[in-house]
């Protein structure tokens, strides 16, 4: 969802803090300031939990403690005494599970340093697609943030609330169902040179939650729409969809194209590619490093989303069209053929993974997707991970 959010979505430093005091920023919708982290008792914590409910069930916002405030405005930098980020991290998230039901999914808790040794926590609740989130007790309350205060949702909005979250989770598989389809059947908006093709699905909540369109001028002079081992030699077009971008590019569409994004215009991104399926001495086989393209590649996507203002949640998703009989090349110091069981499905689907924030780097994210695709040719995991951390090659174009 695109917000006016006070505090970016990168790394908040002491300045950012610093700067909500000297602007005089007020609590509203998006942003709330409390001077201590108090949950000193039963009541403390059900209210702080009503808070981090009443955001989620609204369109997300930013408790930041460590911040003074008077008559609701931002007055004071006041450091969390006896610090330990771990600690309080698992402390309140253990009250939000035994306070929140169902619990807010992609909370963030944010150390951010004063001065030497000194801290304020920034907790980010993103607008939830789990909502609606109740205040559990003798008798549960739904809360929304509205403005600087909480309330109950009214019967017409928890009507409305229950219907769109199952209709989010419902849209989002119909629209990847309806991909793949497309796909499998040969309906691509460029022509592929193959119909073996490994597909990476970007989409963030606000597409399937309240729809906005996208900058296409903007979308349109991005360098980062195609896949990330082609930096030239591709073309960019408007079409009904949105913007596609496709390698190699030409003055139209009368060649078979290697690559394709296809970025809609509600979010949404598509980005497909025959090239990570090689033909070796009669074997198909697929190399390891396409795993650090897939997250060089989602990387420059989100990026481009976050350029856009569109705010996580958002989830990825893997599929091999085509790829039966295709197996990964083994680490070898002798052969270059060494390879697993093959692939025995011809369309995989792997399960969608949610970000919940954006970042430098989405190894780990893509782990789970990665481990999915070795299980399925009998193998326990990627071989680019070791000890559960990415080891492969990194690059950036």
């Amino acid at each position: 969802m695109i917000t006016n959010r006070l505090l970016p979505q990168d790394e908040i430093k002491a300045d950012t803090l610093r700067s909500l005091i000297t602007s005089k920023i007020v609590e509203g919708q998006v942003i709330d300031f409390k001077r201590a982290i108090d949950v000193s008792d039963t009541k403390a914590k059900k209210k702080l939990s009503g808070e981090v409910a009443s955001f989620a069930n609204a369109i997300g916002g930013d408790i930041v403690f460590g911040i003074d405030e008077k008559n609701g405005t931002a007055s004071e930098l006041v450091a969390l005494p006896e610090f330990d980020a771990d600690k309080i991290e698992l402390q309140l998230r253990q009250i939000f599970n035994s306070n929140i039901e169902p619990p807010v999914p992609g909370l963030r808790f944010c150390p951010v340093e004063i001065q030497s040794g000194e801290f304020a926590l920034v907790l980010r609740i993103p607008r939830s697609w789990a909502r609606p989130h109740a205040l559990l007790g003798d008798i549960p309350q739904i809360l929304v943030r509205d403005g600087n205060r909480r309330r109950a949702l009214t019967l017409r909005e928890l009507r409305e609330a229950f219907g769109l979250s199952a209709s989010i989770a419902e849209q989002m598989k119909k629209f990847r169902a309806e991909r793949i389809a497309s796909l499998v059947a040969g309906d691509f908006p460029a022509p592929l040179r193959s119909r073996t093709l490994m597909v990476l699905h970007v989409m963030p909540q606000s597409a399937f939650d309240t729809p906005q369109s996208i900058d296409l001028p903007l979308l349109m002079k991005n360098e980062v729409l195609i896949w990330p081992m082609h930096d030239t030699g591709l073309s960019k077009k408007l079409n009904f969809d949105g913007v596609l971008s496709y390698y190699p590019g030409s003055g139209g569409h009368a060649q078979p194209v290697r690559s394709y994004v296809q970025v809609f215009r509600d979010g949404c991104i598509e980005a497909v590619t025959t090239e990570i399926f090689h033909s070796v001495e009669g074997l198909k086989l697929i190399y390891p490093a396409y795993e650090g393209e897939v997250e060089e590649g989602l990387h420059s996507y989100l990026t481009l989303l976050q350029r856009l203002g569109i705010e996580p949640p958002i989830l990825v998703s893997l599929a091999f069209i085509g790829a039966q009989d295709y197996s990964f090349v083994l680490p070898s110091l002798f052969s270059l053929t060494e390879h697993s069981a093959p692939i025995a499905r011809d369309v995989l689907i792997i399960p969608e993974t949610p970000i919940y924030a954006y970042s430098s780097t989405y190894h780990d994210v893509l782990r789970e997707s990665f481990d999915r695709v070795w299980q399925t040719c009998g193998r326990f995991g990627s071989t680019n991970y070791t000890d559960g951390k990415w080891s492969g090659e990194i690059s950036r174009h």
